[in-house]
């Protein structure tokens, strides 16, 4: 969970999947707009988000640390360390009511290149970015010292974490297997995700990785039982689908 690499652009798609006809996703948030800005670099107060029943697209960008610090550990090897996280982070909230639930988190295009150094460490081990669920309206985090840049959440810990190294990947799955990196572990994701408040954090990962235009994150909150889910992938129009029983 190292933040190494660099990002120029994020696209991310929320979906709740009704009965309504197909039609183009909307955009839940959009960095390039004037009017809305930069999604927030501070875990402690993400940027929170509204979402409309249907396909909701979150549209950023972000860069990597501007300073990679080799931390001498005791064992004598080292581990990278990135202080100021409010430049290579990513924090929102949404919240669902009880008859919605978050489906899946797909991961649309995914490029990357060489940043920062592994300060030794195996780099296939700290390919992609790191991202983390919390069922909070915050992620307790922050990168002041080395020892909090290691330590996951606690106040409210993450119910999911893994690491997004693939286009077409959908990050449910991915928490559903629990992380184990180093001395960090995550528990696999078992509840389902519904009425609450969530806070999705994506961070910067992989030393010699940068991620380019179009991380696509889809969330699928069903609006009441009995629908068909059905999404497909159609071009750049990232089209979903839905159909309804009856």
């Amino acid at each position: 969970m190292t933040p190494h690499a660099s990002a120029s652009a994020t696209l991310l798609c929320l979906i709740v999947v009704g009965c309504s006809a197909p039609e183009l996703p909307p955009v839940a948030w959009d960095e390039s707009n004037p009017e809305q800005g930069q999604l927030s670099g501070n875990p402690p107060e993400p940027t929170p988000l509204t979402l409309s029943p249907g396909d909701n697209r979150i549209i950023g960008t972000s860069v990597p640390g501007p300073t990679e610090e080799c931390i001498d550990l005791p064992d004598g090897s080292q581990a990278p360390y990135y202080p100021e996280h409010e430049t290579y982070i990513d924090v929102f909230s949404f919240s669902l009511p009880a008859n919605q639930r978050l489906a899946k988190i797909i991961v649309v295009d995914l490029e990357v290149e060489q940043v920062h150094s592994s300060c030794g460490m195996p780099l296939e081990e700290q390919l992609g970015a790191f991202t983390g669920l919390a069922k909070s309206d915050r992620i307790d985090w922050n990168s002041d010292t080395f020892e909090n840049f290691v330590r996951l959440p606690s106040e409210n810990p993450l119910i999911g974490a893994g690491f997004a190294r693939d286009e077409g990947e959908d990050l449910i799955v991915t928490y559903k297997g629990g992380l184990v990196f180093g001395p960090i572990v995550v528990d696999a994701m078992t509840d389902g995700l519904s009425n609450g408040t969530y806070t999705f954090w994506w961070k910067e990962g992989a030393p010699t990785r940068t991620r380019i235009p179009s991380a696509h994150l889809v969330f699928e909150p069903l609006v009441f039982p009995g629908a068909l889910r059905r999404s497909l992938s159609a071009g750049a129009a990232d089209a979903l689908l839905s159909g309804c029983l009856g």
